[in-house]
């Protein structure tokens, strides 16, 4: 994290099949700049996604 709460850098070792391996790249890709309410908040949307039957994630979590 940066001095203002922002992911600054990630590092994965992904031990998984190619779904996984492909689902932490673009973890890794996207979580540069982001704060972790941002993450918490495209995890919850995504499993209600997966789990519940929700529509899928817009981007609408994240601030312009």
């Amino acid at each position: 994290m940066d001095a203002v709460g922002k992911i600054a850098a990630i590092a994965v070792d992904p031990k998984a099949c190619a779904l996984g391996q492909a689902a932490t790249s673009i973890l890794a890709r996207h979580a540069i700049g982001r704060t972790l309410d941002e993450i918490i908040a495209a995890r919850d949307a995504l499993k209600a996604m997966l789990k519940d039957g929700a529509e899928p994630p817009d981007g609408s979590y994240i601030p312009k």
